[in-house]
């Protein structure tokens, strides 16, 4: 990736110094993300995001499991707890939480966006090492 680097002129104290090479932090921040964007990660990663988003079986499951789990906190926090209805909403959930993990398009989101995570977070410690002094 290109750093871009931005000439200005440093006034210290009204005393006109030198033109000084600075890096624009905000400007080199935003071609990184820029350039992540560009990245067959990100690309991967966006196209998987868009395709569960557009996915009606997918969606339809995650709308349903958000159901139970609605259900599930209204028995948790109710005065009088019904034992068996919050087993058969445990139950309901791990089903469907297992059925959407298998779906092929959930499977293919979860592999780029750790492909993704793990480029951010090396991304991370980069940025880190450099705060620190110890790039």
């Amino acid at each position: 990736m290109e750093v871009f680097f931005m000439r200005k002129l440093i006034i210290n104290g009204g005393n006109k110094l030198k033109g000084e090479i600075k890096m624009d932090v905000i400007e080199a921040t935003r071609k990184l993300g820029e350039a992540i964007q560009q990245d067959e990660r990100y690309l991967k990663f966006a196209e998987a995001r868009k395709n569960n988003d557009s996915n009606e079986d997918l969606q339809k499951m995650i709308g349903e499991f958000n159901l139970i789990r609605l259900s599930m906190d209204q028995a948790l926090s109710a005065e009088n707890q019904d034992e068996e209805k919050i087993m058969k909403c445990n139950n309901d959930m791990r089903e469907l939480y297992t059925r959407i993990m298998q779906n092929p398009a959930m499977i293919a989101f979860n592999e780029a966006k750790l492909q993704m995570d793990d480029m951010m977070k090396h991304i991370t410690d980069i940025l880190e090492l450099c705060v620190m002094g110890e790039d």
